[in-house]
């Protein structure tokens, strides 16, 4: 499908009037939820500008949350639903860390799949432990610049760039899958290229690219355009200087899910700190409470009632995505509608001119952009070359120009290099400083910021075929 449909209400509603139909809709909701998202607390320690969960205002109001056991018990619901993948989210959800680490060991042992969204503020060696021991968790961290100065702006409070990289570095130590989200404004635009560099450096397995979409705080007002095209441009000439070695995903935009709302039938459903249910982010639309109704309740009216009138209105009136700040009822910035009875019922209003905390300036980023990016750079740069790695569970056979590796969990074989062989042994307990070191002695000739690179390359395909594992990996 040509993007500008994909990217175009109108455009997609006249496709479809044409006899258009996109392959990947659901015409009818599945008998039980696959996933589900649960947003833990309204609360957050950043204050950033285009938050979609309004998280500065809620915080400020001290809005309440769902108890810890009330948590635990919609926790002990979706798991008897068969839901496969579970978001923990917020606001920060590691403001509630016992609550957290609770629900990660709970909902990891019947096999969920475990999505935890984090601005990485308070996530400690500790925490990264707890979190490394549960199979199959990813971690999606908030890093939003090239250098703390972009980033720290972005989300109002100083230290937070280096407190998210180091929570990400913290969890690569450990063997965790980390997904970094991006969200991209006109003010961090500009680094976007040096960003996915510095991601590739640090180690991440994928990165997630967000344009702001303007809801919640963002709706209040703001400049947030960006261009979807350069950014695309970007990520086209890293995947080709790189490969497949971090992916890289650019946030469809909202057309795909409003503009054909009466044939996108929801698979998932979203609880909200509240306790509200509604069937995700960009529908401000109640189906009941989790704790009154219970969610198999409100599972049932969601597969009844997702082609509801009251909605159907609702995104028809939306011709854009940038009519969404001026919708009769904002996501996140107004009380969620109910889809059945009073619109009174669950207040529907307006929180547009309620305070929210002004962000604070940031301490560093004065001075010559280039040179602070390449301090960052630097930065992580170090913590990358300080990760220690261990053999995996392969075999090691051939010898001379021919080295092959057979992994114990299916038998795959692949063939190395010899650069890539030498580093297998030379990484086996050691940093990947300690291997850079060890071909330095070897190639005497070879500039030191060439051998690095080549290392953070090979190092990265060596763990992606599991081949050799971060040394604080859990067995």
């Amino acid at each position: 499908m040509p993007r500008v449909i994909e990217e175009s209400f109108r455009l997609r509603r006249l496709a479809r009037r044409a006899g258009w139909r996109p392959r990947t809709l659901r015409a009818h909701a599945p008998e039980r939820p696959v996933g589900a998202k649960l947003e833990l607390t309204h609360a957050c320690n950043l204050r950033c500008g285009f938050c979609y969960t309004d998280s500065p205002r809620h915080t400020l109001a001290r809005t309440p949350d769902l108890s810890d056991e009330a948590w635990l018990g919609i926790a002990d619901e979706v798991a008897s639903l068969g839901v496969i993948e579970v978001v923990l989210t917020g606001g920060e959800p590691l403001l509630r860390r016992e609550l957290v680490l609770e629900l990660v060991d709970r909902l990891g042992r019947p096999g969920i799949g475990l999505t935890l969204n984090t601005n990485g503020w308070f996530l400690d060696d500790a925490t990264a432990d707890r979190l490394a021991r549960v199979g199959g968790l990813e971690a999606h961290i908030s890093i939003d610049g090239a250098m703390p100065a972009l980033h720290d702006a972005q989300r109002g409070v100083p230290g937070s760039w280096r407190r998210a990289v180091r929570a990400a570095s913290r969890l690569l130590d450990r063997g965790v899958r980390v997904r970094i989200v991006h969200v991209v404004t006109p003010a961090n635009e500009g680094a976007f290229p040096a960003f996915l560099e510095l991601m590739w450096t640090l180690g991440v397995d994928s990165v997630q690219v967000t344009p702001v979409v303007e809801i919640g705080a963002a709706a209040r007002g703001g400049r947030w355009r960006v261009s979807r095209a350069r950014l695309r441009r970007t990520i086209t000439r890293f995947q080709a200087a790189h490969g497949d070695d971090m992916r890289v995903v650019l946030q469809p935009g909202n057309a795909g899910v409003l503009a054909v709302n009466d044939e996108a039938a929801p698979a998932a459903l979203l609880v909200r700190p509240s306790g509200v249910v509604l069937t995700d982010s960009l529908h401000p639309f109640a189906f009941g409470h989790a704790l009154e109704d219970g969610l198999e309740e409100c599972w049932r009216r969601i597969a009844a009632d997702w082609r509801h009138p009251r909605i159907s209105r609702w995104a028809g009136s939306l011709r854009s995505h940038r009519d969404l700040p001026s919708a009769e009822v904002v996501p996140y910035l107004d009380d969620e509608m109910p889809v059945q009875g009073s619109v009174e019922e669950l207040g529907s209003r307006r929180h547009a001119d309620e305070p929210v905390p002004a962000p604070a300036p940031p301490r560093d980023g004065t001075g010559d952009r280039a040179d602070n990016i390449d301090r960052a750079h630097a930065e992580v740069r170090e913590l990358a070359m300080a990760r220690r790695y261990r053999l995996g569970a392969v075999r090691l056979g051939g010898g001379g120009d021919s080295h092959y590796v057979r992994t114990a969990t299916g038998g795959k074989v692949v063939r190395l290099n010899g650069t890539a062989a030498l580093l297998v042994h030379a990484l086996d307990g050691c940093t990947l400083g300690d291997a850079v070191n060890e071909l330095a002695s070897r190639f005497t000739a070879t500039d030191r910021a060439r051998l690095e690179q080549d290392v953070l390359a090979v190092g990265r395909s060596l763990t992606r075929r599991k081949i050799l594992l971060a040394a604080d990996c859990p067995d």
